[in-house]
């Protein structure tokens, strides 16, 4: 959401940190640190920073799991390492996260070097039938891995709700890019669903139900989250019930015409 400019009220911050130095490169000082040990301890003061509770609370929640391997890669990673990491190993879902991804500080030309990445990594031509299916099984893992109760509503989770959406613009923009250049600009999932109506990977009807559920999800998220609520919507508390179950219907129909069941 950090990269996408779509925070909200509970947002955390999904970060990856990389550095430009050899290996070997020590720090200056009486006591000089590998350069390894010297950004990642630069990166956990920063997580330090941002995440201490003090008495006007949290600032942020961190997640660094989107760094290369996971939790189990190390906190920093070379800009050459993780450009073989995308390049070599990562899965559709670190490319979908991709669709979404910015330099946000730092280095100005290390910025500019991963945004060449990124836009060289989107616009690999993908096979279609297997970024569905990759698409289809993060997305069906999701689903099985969350319980939802009868006569309710999870904004983001439901089927139909804000994650199909994001979904569906990653899914379009990776099959997509690689012809139409231009979409590897829209990074916001609001920005990419325009992109890709205006350049025709949509249709109009298609890119305004889209567009229509994002922002009815994203207003609605935001109310509660202000009014201490989760994003968890029951049927008897809201008037817009039949309004926010029209739109979902609109999301999983474009979803079952794109990418196909994940329910079953």
């Amino acid at each position: 959401k950090l990269g996408g400019q779509e925070m909200g009220f509970a947002s955390d911050l999904d970060l990856v940190y990389l550095y430009d130095a050899p290996l070997d490169a020590e720090s200056d000082g009486p006591a000089p640190i590998p350069a390894p040990t010297w950004f990642a301890r630069l990166g956990q003061r920063l997580i330090h920073i941002l995440s201490t509770l003090t008495r006007a609370g949290l600032l942020y929640q961190i997640d660094m799991r989107l760094r290369p391997s996971g939790q189990s890669g190390p906190l920093v990673t070379t800009l050459d390492a993780f450009s073989r990491y995308q390049r070599e190993s990562a899965w559709t879902w670190e490319h979908q996260a991709l669709t979404r991804a910015r330099w946000v500080a730092g280095d100005a030309e290390l910025g500019a070097r991963f945004a060449d990445l990124r836009t060289e990594i989107l616009g690999r031509p993908r096979d279609s039938g297997q970024l569905r299916e990759d698409i289809r099984s993060m997305r069906r893992r999701i689903y099985q891995s969350k319980s939802i109760a009868r006569d309710t509503f999870h904004l983001k989770l439901s089927p139909g709700g804000l994650t199909d959406i994001e979904f569906l613009v990653q899914f379009a923009m990776l099959g997509a890019c690689s012809q139409q250049p231009v979409l590897c600009q829209g990074i916001g999932t609001a920005a990419g669903i325009a992109a890709l109506t205006r350049v025709g990977t949509w249709g109009t009807e298609q890119g305004v139900a889209l567009g229509q559920a994002w922002h009815l999800y994203r207003e609605m998220e935001n109310r509660r989250w202000l009014g201490l609520q989760d994003p968890v919507v029951r049927a008897a508390e809201i008037p817009d019930w039949d309004m926010l179950q029209a739109a979902a219907h609109g999301v999983r129909k474009i979803w079952q015409e794109l990418i196909g069941s994940y329910t079953d």
